[in-house]
């Protein structure tokens, strides 16, 4: 997990910037809390940057002293989870509702609108 002591970095997901994070932010947090969890973002530097970074190592020692910014720490990643989830199912449905082909008409609707004649034998 890296804390951002300095600069501006943007978060970068389906190759578009998502946000930008700038000094007092962290980042990598779900990798660090949730190691099963594939990566959900990259991080790329828009201008000279100061980092802190904390191993999990690190974050156990500190959560024995402070249990409650563990808590915070886990609040927030699954927040930052449930987000990207409602995103992939936004983008998911968009790309389906873009790819799926036009409904086909009844013969009846097709009778309607006068090209059925040309289509089928219909009564």
């Amino acid at each position: 997990m890296y804390l951002l002591r300095k600069g501006a970095v943007a978060v970068i997901k389906d190759d578009a910037v998502s946000h930008t994070l700038t000094r007092g932010a962290f980042f990598g947090e779900i990798t660090l809390l949730f190691p099963a969890v594939r990566r959900t973002a990259s991080v790329k530097a828009l201008t000279e940057c100061e980092m802190a970074s904390l191993t999990k190592a690190d974050l156990m020692k500190v959560a024995e002293n402070y249990p409650d910014f563990l808590d915070m720490m886990s609040t927030v990643a699954k927040s930052h989870l449930k987000k990207d989830e409602h995103e992939q199912q936004r983008v998911a449905m968009d790309r389906s509702a873009k790819q799926q082909p036009a409904p086909k008409a009844t013969p009846q609707q097709l009778q309607q609108r006068g090209t059925c004649a040309r289509l089928c034998q219909c009564p």
